[in-house]
């Protein structure tokens, strides 16, 4: 497994779009050695699945960018070290609350204000 916050070629900084990478998945997942590959960045929810594994993407908890306000995760249950599943889950939580302590905080309003949109 690799966990990154960009991609295998630029852990930090690179955004990984489903529509705009998929064609260099198996890559990554060769290239690297592994079968399942976690990344976020984007802040867009994604499952791929090829023939040599997974890249995940879960979204984000905060500061989503999918249009759904809801805060996300990965489940991933494993047997033996590999994945049986993978699921995206979404859940609610306090935006009203977020969005105030983000603002007290002396953050960009937009960050409170996305909050809420989910883009």
């Amino acid at each position: 497994m690799l966990i990154v916050h960009g991609s295998p070629e630029d852990k930090l900084f690179e955004y990984v779009h489903q529509y705009t990478h998929e064609h260099l998945f198996e890559g990554y997942l060769k290239q690297n050695k592994v079968d399942i590959i976690l990344m976020g960045h984007t802040h867009i929810p994604f499952i791929w699945e090829g023939k040599n594994g997974m890249i995940i993407n879960s979204g984000s908890v905060g500061q989503p960018r999918s249009g759904d306000n809801k805060a996300n995760y990965v489940l991933l249950e494993l047997t033996n070290k590999k994945i049986k599943k993978a699921s995206i889950k979404k859940v609610s939580y306090d935006i009203e609350t977020a969005a105030k302590k983000i603002k007290a905080a002396g953050l960009p309003v937009i960050f409170a204000e996305r909050l809420f949109s989910g883009i």
